[in-house]
Parts: structure tokens; C-alpha cells; sequence
């Protein structure tokens, strides 16, 4: 039975003077030195095995925990929530379609959609919000008059061929809610001013039951090229 214990108190003082130094678990304080090392620990546990063995387990228990990374606090994420009121999320989302069927360009979507946020911001200030620049009834309504006016271009270009003009390039822009017209002469050769050109457009444009809106009409003459650009309304019909 002595040589048992005997064996317990040798066996565990050399792996208390091999792991104090691997570890540098000292016998007091914070640092590990010469004189609170494994030397110490050794002398300890030969004088007194019964308290110096315990008080090591305790000490290194306690430098472990201390040296041990502390892992990093588990932080939910959170939801994306959106700032935008619901219904502008809507508008934008319009704004979106309506450029990627090509009905309005990539600028006029950018300009809508800066009016759009620009009006988000500031109704989060104490000023009162301006109405909307551009709400999803604009956005209908512009499909409607897209389509309306899309339909007027084959005819309109037949009747401009028909005039004698070349290279005829005719066009409507929904943001700018015009038509854009460029051709050369031709053999056309009543238009040579811009009053000329403008009488020619009004006319073609009766002849498809529409009319210039409220005069916006301009023209220009360079040589034999010729442009313009005008604005149309469906012609009132008489009652």
C-alpha cells in the first residue's frame, strides 16, 4: 500500500514539474519565473504532496480558462427592412418594367426614379412632403399613350416616303411625349423653310385624324436634311 502511494506522489510530481513548465502555470501571482516555475512546483510537492497537488489542479484550471480564446458573441442577423413606403416601392418597380420593355430610356428612368427617392427623403423631414411626381397611374397612363402613339408610326412614315422624302427616321419618346422626325429631301421639294416643314407635318398628321398639340412644333432646314420635332393629340371628332 506505501509503495502504491508512493507511486501516486512521484508519478503525479513529475507531470506537475513537466506540464507547469509547458503550460507556465506559476505557484503565485500572474507570471511564471524561476522562482514561482516548475522548481517551486517540484519542491512543493515533495515537502508537501497533499496541499501542493491540489492547489496546482486548481491553478491550472484557472490560467487554462484565462488563456482560452473566448469565442465570438453569436450576433442574429437582421432583416433586411426596407425605409421605402410601400406603394414608391411599387412605383420603382414600374419604373423598372417599363424601362426593361424599352418604353422609356435609361436616362428618363434614372431621372424618374432621383424624383421618386428625392421625394422619399424628404418626407421623412419635419416639412411637409410634396404630392408624387410620378405615381403608377402616371405609369398606366404613359403605357396607354405609348401605345396610342406607336401605332401612328407606320402610317406616319408611309405618308412621309409619300411626300418624296428619304431616309425617313421617325420616332416618339415617351418621356418627352414627342416625335422626333429627320429625313433628307429627296425629291421633295416644297419644304425649304421651316414654316414649310411644319405645314407638311400638320397636314401628314390630319391625314391620320391627329393634330399638333397646342402649336409645339419645331423645325429646321440644313441643306437638304431636314428635322423636326412636334407633339400630337388625337383630332377632336365633331359631335
Amino acid at each position: 500500500m506505501v509503495w502504491i502511494v508512493a507511486l501516486i506522489v512521484i508519478g503525479s510530481t513529475i507531470w506537475v514539474v513537466v506540464d507547469s513548465k509547458k503550460n507556465q502555470i506559476p505557484t503565485y501571482g500572474e507570471a511564471y519565473t524561476l522562482n514561482t516555475g516548475a522548481l517551486t512546483w517540484f519542491i512543493g510537492c515533495v515537502l508537501l504532496w497533499i496541499c501542493a497537488f491540489p492547489l496546482y489542479l486548481y491553478r491550472r484550471q484557472k490560467f487554462l480558462n484565462q488563456r482560452r480564446p473566448k469565442p465570438a458573441p453569436i450576433v442574429a442577423p437582421v432583416p433586411a427592412v426596407s425605409n421605402l413606403p410601400a406603394s414608391l416601392e411599387q412605383e420603382l418597380r414600374t419604373l423598372a418594367k417599363l424601362k426593361a420593355d424599352g418604353i422609356i430610356s435609361e436616362d428618363e428612368f434614372q431621372q424618374k426614379k432621383c424624383q421618386l427617392l428625392g421625394l422619399a427623403q424628404s418626407s421623412g423631414t419635419t416639412q411637409k412632403a410634396s404630392p408624387a411626381v410620378f405615381t403608377v397611374q402616371d405609369a398606366e397612363r404613359d403605357i396607354m399613350r405609348y401605345t396610342e402613339q406607336r401605332e401612328l408610326e407606320s402610317p406616319l412614315t408611309k405618308k412621309f416616303e409619300d411626300e418624296g422624302f428619304a431616309n425617313v427616321e421617325l420616332a416618339y419618346h415617351i418621356g418627352k411625349d414627342g416625335w422626333d422626325f429627320n429625313a433628307s429631301r429627296g425629291t421633295n421639294q416644297d419644304c425649304q423653310t421651316s414654316e414649310q416643314v411644319k405645314a407638311i407635318v400638320a397636314r401628314l398628321a390630319g391625314e391620320v385624324n391627329h393634330e399638333i398639340a397646342n402649336g409645339l412644333i419645331v423645325a429646321l432646314v440644313l441643306g437638304d436634311q431636314i428635322a423636326a420635332r412636334f407633339r400630337l393629340q388625337p383630332r377632336p371628332q365633331p359631335v
